[in-house]
């Protein structure tokens, strides 16, 4: 009973920190029996008693602001249909957020890893268990949870955007960026830094090979290898194929999994100093579907790059050696009395021939390695996923579509909604209004395909079946940790009691 009522100093002082009363800690540790797990979902709760009590922690930011009245919003709880996705709520201008977080969900190899992440690890001392990082991993993998196996049709930021697990830069980023490209990497940035914060605690690691194989390219600038996150066409061509060609051609040799593209269509009006978007003709801007980018490799048509030049100084070598071998074996059998020695040499000339022979194999393995390059998925990416925008960059007009791979659609994010829509319309939006695009490679078309199966596959179970409990799946309780689960099942409980 004492170790109720008395919380940890650590506890205590990291609370207080985050300028949370003391009362309020003390009550939320008594709640939760000394479960530091529960602790950590009854501290940013608002209190039914109080309502305004429990927004005490908030800055008095817009960013805040709007939070706060995601608190005490309530949402109309609508059950989920089969065969759709969850949506996000629009509260205010937070659209782009939305479908930043929508795209997320959409890529299976940073959904696996995200959810795959323990951040309540029990051998972790209790200050770690509360410190940022393991919170905002926690709450990021309750939303990609709630997207998945949610019975509401729409769900909520609220928890993600609690005020507390976001720096002041990170916040000031999501309240007035309106670039989805930057966005996009800053919550990539944030998941990257908590989960290599959270692993260096524990394991001593400082690296996250994940992110690097995702979206790191290595480029060429000025004889300097640098990596980049994603490439920036400010719409010279006419294209996204016309543009890696004429900027990048040659010049990368690491290419990453998935290729982000920005399209800057913005021009500053100083006037006004408002953005408006180019919308005439000539600045149309063709999203491809399909870009084969052996163009972009260092030893593109044929270079030998990769072929090392001793290998050809060896190869001379030998052919000179064996030379030399011929002409003494011929001054030999022309004198007609060394016909012992004439063995002996013949015999370092069938040595040195054999070594020649297998230097001309290495090098031509090297170059059909090199061929093949050219020939197969390797170097061939299928647009993925476009972000378009229209009218003011300040309005509330952002819309994300996903390729649908196996019905050849697209899924459309827009104002909390998803809908499946065709090719025709993405084409004929994406040409004038696109300002934002990411291509996959052609290898994990595949994975991305089985993905969305799986994501229809639970939808369709908890929205079929009242009484499903998604703790007895073995897909998803093999990918997410167990509280998390539990968590958003106990969602579901509450929701059919709304419906």
């Amino acid at each position: 009973m004492n170790q109720q009522n008395n919380v940890p100093k650590d506890v205590m002082d990291f609370y207080l920190d985050m300028k949370i009363k003391k009362e309020r800690i003390q009550k939320c540790w008594q709640q939760s029996g000394g479960n530091e797990y529960k602790m950590q979902d009854l501290i940013f709760q608002p209190e039914e008693e109080e309502p305004q009590q429990g927004l005490d922690f908030f800055e008095a930011t817009l960013f805040d602001k709007r939070v706060s009245n995601t608190i005490l919003q309530v949402i109309k709880k609508t059950p989920r249909e089969q065969n759709t996705f969850v949506g996000i709520q629009n509260l205010g201008n937070d659209s782009i957020v939305n479908i930043m977080l929508q795209l997320l969900h959409q890529i299976p190899q940073l959904y696996q890893f995200i959810l795959r992440i323990q951040s309540n690890n029990q051998n972790v001392k209790c200050i770690k268990l509360i410190q940022k990082q393991g919170q905002f991993l926690r709450r990021i993998q309750l939303l990609l949870t709630e997207l998945s196996a949610s019975n509401c049709s729409v769900i909520s930021t609220r928890q993600l955007l609690n005020a507390n697990l976001w720096s002041d830069k990170e916040k000031e980023c999501l309240e007035f960026e309106k670039e989805p490209v930057i966005i996009f990497f800053n919550l990539l940035q944030k998941i990257d830094q908590s989960y290599r914060e959270l692993v260096n605690n524990e394991q001593g690691r400082n690296d996250n090979i994940v992110m690097n194989e995702l979206f790191y390219s290595t480029v060429e600038k000025n004889l300097i290898q640098e990596k980049e996150f994603f490439y920036i066409s400010d719409m010279k061509e006419c294209s996204v194929y016309s543009f890696l060609y004429e900027q990048y051609k040659q010049k990368v040799s690491v290419l990453p999994q998935i290729i982000a593209i920005q399209i800057k269509r913005n021009q500053k009006n100083n006037i006004r100093n408002i953005t408006i978007l180019n919308l005439g003709l000539d600045k149309t801007f063709e999203i491809n579907q399909t870009l084969q980018l052996d163009f972009l490799k260092p030893n593109y048509k044929g270079q030998q790059g990769d072929i090392q030049i001793s290998q050809f100084d060896d190869l001379e070598s030998l052919q000179k050696a064996i030379s030399n071998f011929n002409y003494v074996i011929e001054m030999l059998n022309e004198e007609g009395n060394q016909q012992d020695m004439i063995k002996i040499l013949q015999s370092k000339q069938n040595t040195l021939e054999k070594q020649q022979n297998k230097h001309l194999e290495n090098i031509q393995k090297q170059k059909e390695t090199l061929q093949s390059s050219y020939n197969n998925n390797n170097n061939t990416y299928q647009v993925h996923s476009i972000t378009i925008q229209k009218g003011y960059s300040q309005s509330n007009s952002s819309t994300l579509y996903v390729q649908y791979f196996k019905f050849k659609k697209w899924l459309k994010f827009s104002n909390s909604i998803c809908q499946v829509v065709e090719e025709e319309e993405v084409s004929t939006s994406s040409q004038k209004y696109a300002i934002f695009a990411t291509y996959i490679n052609a290898n994990t078309v595949p994975q991305y395909i089985k993905h969305q199966e799986n994501l229809i596959e639970i939808g369709n179970l908890v929205s079929g079946n009242i009484n499903y409990d998604i703790n007895q799946n073995k897909y998803l309780r093999n990918l997410i940790p167990n509280d998390v689960l539990f968590e958003v099942h106990r969602s579901n409980l509450e929701n059919r009691q709304q419906f």
